[in-house]
Formats: structure tokens, sequence, C-alpha cells
């Protein structure tokens, strides 16, 4: 016959156990520490390890940039990928958050000539794409851009390397593309 305290320590064992199988199976996911998360906005995305985050203000740069490492002593453009957020004013449809984007993007940018344009989708989310250059007195840059609507917010997904150079990077701007998640 067991002792009350036997049974009392058993009884707690088992509570505890009962307690730590819930707990870990309770759906709370855990965090990829690889991902750059931004809770106040709401994505996450996973930039290449090798590249250097710098976050920004959100006023004048964007929320967060990641810019490759040099690849060799003359190189003189690092490439980069930045997320812009903001508020909707309204109850903007994605269509409509392209178009104005894309048109605030000709009227500032040197020389915009656009490559293609079309629907896509990253992940789960709807999206839509631009591919473009510009001219700019260093050289010539092709850009990447995706832009997304999550209930209020837009989101731009920006990617930038010179146009010689932009198929070495094509893969690695869409792999950073397909990993951008709503949070």
């Amino acid at each position: 016959m067991m002792s009350r305290f036997r049974v009392v320590m058993a009884a707690t064992a088992a509570l505890l156990l009962f307690c730590l199988v819930i707990g870990g199976c309770s759906g709370r996911e855990t965090r990829d520490p690889e991902r750059y998360y931004d809770d106040e906005r709401g994505f996450s995305v996973l930039f290449p390890d090798e590249w250097m985050l710098k976050k920004g203000d959100g006023e004048n740069d964007p929320f967060i940039e990641a810019t490759s490492a040099w690849e060799n002593d003359l190189d003189e453009f690092s490439e980069y990928v930045t997320v812009d957020v903001e508020r909707l004013p309204s109850k903007m449809s994605l269509e409509e958050y392209f178009e104005s984007s894309l048109q605030e993007q000709i009227l500032n940018l040197p020389n915009f000539s656009e490559i293609d344009r079309a629907e896509a989708r990253l992940g789960e989310i709807e999206a839509r794409y631009v591919l473009f250059d510009v001219d700019f007195p260093e050289g010539r840059n092709r850009i990447l851009g995706y832009a997304m609507v999550n209930e209020d917010r837009g989101y731009l997904l920006t990617f930038v390397a010179e146009a010689k150079k932009y198929g070495q990077y094509e893969t690695v701007f869409k792999e950073i593309a397909e990993s951008f998640r709503f949070e």
C-alpha cells in the first residue's frame, strides 16, 4: 500500500507531466530565430545571413533595409532590399495601392523604364509586382517591387541591383520575397 506522501508525489508528478504536454501542444508557434520580425507592423521576412540589416525610422527611411555583402574590393554597389509599410487612408484594394505606388515611382525616378508587371503570390499572400530600370548618375539600376495589402496597411517589398548584375541576384530576391509573411 502506498503511503499518503507517495500518492501526493505521484499525483503531483502526473499533473506536472500533463501540464507540460498540454503546454507543449498549445499551438503556440516558436519563432524562427533566423527571420526578421516586426510585430508592430505585422510582418516577418527571411534575409540571407551575410546581409547587413539596418532599421529605419519609417518616416524618411524604409522600416528595414538588408544590404548584400561587398562582392570584392572593387565592388561599388551593394544590392539591397527594403520593406516599407504604410497605413492606407481608406479601404484600398491591392490594385489601387499598386497603381498608386507605381505612379509615384514613375514620377520620382529618373528615366523609369518598365520591363514587366503582373499578379503574383508570395506563399498565401496575393501581390502585384513590377520590374523596371532607372538611370542614375552612377549607372542603371534594375528594381523589382512587390505591393501587398493586409487590412488597413500597404506593404512594399523592393529589391535593387545594378541592371547588369540583376541576373546574379534574381534568385536571392525571389527567395526573400517568398519568405515574406503577415504576422
